[in-house]
């Protein structure tokens, strides 16, 4: 192999295997392009001594490690793309050595951690392709320094915090601004209004709140847009109605054309309120009517019980009472009959009187007979 070897393509083959240690004598190399074949390993440290390397192509095969920091010693980097492979790990600092770079694309690995703010010393920066990693963080406010660029992909990680207003400064992005598939939080900053050469931008599956802001209306080339699956409300621009409705799905607060209009979901609101008040009063209806209908049957056998205590009584005291009725007839009969037979006694012994013994029978007779005889 020439030692002044100065591009090497053999993208889009079957080549298996290790890169070669003899790569590390082309020391002129400036074009590598070994994409889009069954490569495995280490990137080897060998190829540090290609300090003249401007398009380093190692895309899409099965390369693994970290991603090596000599390639901070690569000044004259122009193209690094490292996408589709496994390398896991941070994203070397050392990248922001590389002032020349124009294009960063590292998406579908295992890379971790947060994006390093060296990589606003990237001023030269035309794309920057970090999207599908397992990255954390906030989006660093230096991303503003990369005034160049026009390409920022940053989706399907797990970045947080909320959209750095320095985004806005960005002026020359035109073809996307892809933050979707992240945890951002907080609200979309107006500043996104002065990107107006942009022509897709994707905020979907995150966090978003508060109101899409009126400044995005000065986007006048945008063609995409993707605000879904986010916490959004208020009234949408009326410029947006052009979109189809898969562009704000997902936001339940969130009205106007070519959702519902706002007056249809604020009476949609109002009917929801409306049922659970509806719903509320049945519950207190049959609350209220079942400690009702407990309290009148709680009464009802109180009243029975007492009815029938007064009831069993009632009878054991009439049985006693014609006991005692009886008992009385039965001594007042008695005494009625002691009372008659002493009443004729006494007659009778009051008209013992009034009949004479017999021996005065005898001289009365003799008497009136005188009486007679005198006459």
């Amino acid at each position: 192999m020439s030692r002044n070897l100065s591009r090497l393509r053999l993208a889009n083959n079957h080549l298996i295997g290790n890169i070669p240690n003899e790569f590390k004598k082309l020391t002129e190399l400036k074009f590598l392009d070994l994409s889009f074949n069954n490569l495995t390993g280490d990137v080897t440290p060998q190829l540090s001594n290609c300090m003249e390397l401007e398009h380093f192509l190692l895309s899409n095969n099965q390369f693994k490690g970290t991603m090596p920091s000599w390639l901070g010693n690569l000044e004259e980097l122009g193209e690094l793309d490292f996408s589709s492979n496994f390398f896991h790990g941070e994203i070397p600092a050392q990248l922001g050595n590389c002032s020349r770079l124009l294009k960063l694309s590292l998406y579908s690995n295992n890379l971790s951690g947060k994006i390093p703010p060296e990589i606003g010393n990237l001023t030269s920066l035309n794309v920057l392709n970090l999207q599908r990693n397992n990255l954390s963080g906030s989006i660093p406010s230096t991303i503003q320094e990369c005034k160049k660029i026009f390409e920022l992909r940053l989706s399907e990680n797990f970045l947080t915090g909320s959209i750095p207003p320095e985004i806005g400064k960005l002026t020359e992005l035109q073809v996307i601004l892809d933050l979707s598939k992240n945890s951002l939080s907080g609200k979309i900053p107006s500043f996104l209004g002065n990107l107006e050469k942009l022509e897709r931008l994707n905020l979907s599956f995150n966090h978003l709140q508060g109101e899409v802001p009126f400044s995005l209306v000065k986007l006048t080339s945008l063609h995409m847009l993707n605000l879904s699956n986010n916490e959004l409300q208020g009234q949408l621009p009326s410029t947006f109605s052009g979109f189809p409705l898969s562009s704000f799905m997902g936001n339940e607060k969130l009205c106007g054309p070519p959702l519902e209009s706002c007056l249809e979901s604020g009476g949609q609101e109002k009917k929801s309120l409306s049922n659970t008040a509806v719903v509320g009063i049945v519950v207190a209806i049959v609350f209220t009517s079942t400690v009702i209908c407990l309290v009148m049957l709680y009464i009802m056998v109180r009243i029975w019980c007492n009815w029938r205590r007064v009831t069993i009584s009632s009878l054991d005291g009439g049985t006693e009472q014609q006991k005692i009725i009886k008992e009385e007839e039965r001594w007042g009969y008695g005494e009625e009959k002691r009372r008659n037979s002493d009443h004729h006694q006494y007659w009778k012994m009051n008209s013992l009187p009034m009949v004479p013994e017999q021996d005065n029978k005898q001289i009365s007779t003799t008497c009136i007979f005188h009486f007679k005889m005198d006459t």
